[in-house]
């Protein structure tokens, strides 16, 4: 992985690592969290059966607790990676005849996120996670609209890539 990211500021490839680790930690987010709410209830019966004199309500709540706040840390890491893409976008110095192999790059990576976004949907519509996918509506929401998010993300990595002046290393 540090290969793949060694010298790499802001380029298009960016974006596409952006989306597949975005959409591989929402499937293991969603994972995650049915096998916890499948098994946690039986491991907790397990230990007030074996540990008959001591009471499991403070150790049990916290997994829940820490289950629950997992859409937000997911939240938190999509602004930050756009945070991060913009401001590696503005330090990288280009030249403005590559910005139609951006544009073509970016169409390829909105068709992706369409059928990601697609896959997402069908797979959280799933029967045995009907009960799941409540616990997540940001990550649900970020998802379902995700290549609104890449168009968007792609624009202004765009403007702010493209739209300064070149800089002296460039010039002839």
């Amino acid at each position: 992985m540090a290969n793949i990211l060694k010298n790499k500021k802001g380029d298009v490839s960016t974006i596409m690592i952006i989306i597949f680790f975005l959409f591989g930690l929402a499937f293991a987010l969603l994972i995650a969290h049915k096998i916890i709410m499948e098994f946690v209830p039986h491991i907790e019966e397990a230990y007030n059966d074996t540990y008959s004199g001591s009471d499991s309500s403070d150790i049990f709540p916290m997994t829940y607790q820490m289950i629950d706040r997992m859409d937000n840390v997911y939240f938190i890491l999509f602004i930050g990676f756009i945070i991060i893409m913009v401001a590696a976008s503005f330090l990288t110095p280009t030249d403005p005849i590559y910005m139609t192999v951006f544009f073509i790059l970016c169409m390829i990576f909105i068709t992706v996120g369409v059928i990601l976004s697609n896959g997402w949907q069908s797979y959280s519509a799933a029967s045995a996670f009907d009960g799941t996918i409540t616990k997540f509506p940001k990550t649900d929401l970020i998802l379902d609209y995700l290549p609104w998010y890449i168009a968007i993300i792609s624009i202004i990595s765009m403007v702010v890539l493209y739209s300064r002046r070149r800089r002296a290393a460039y010039a002839f």
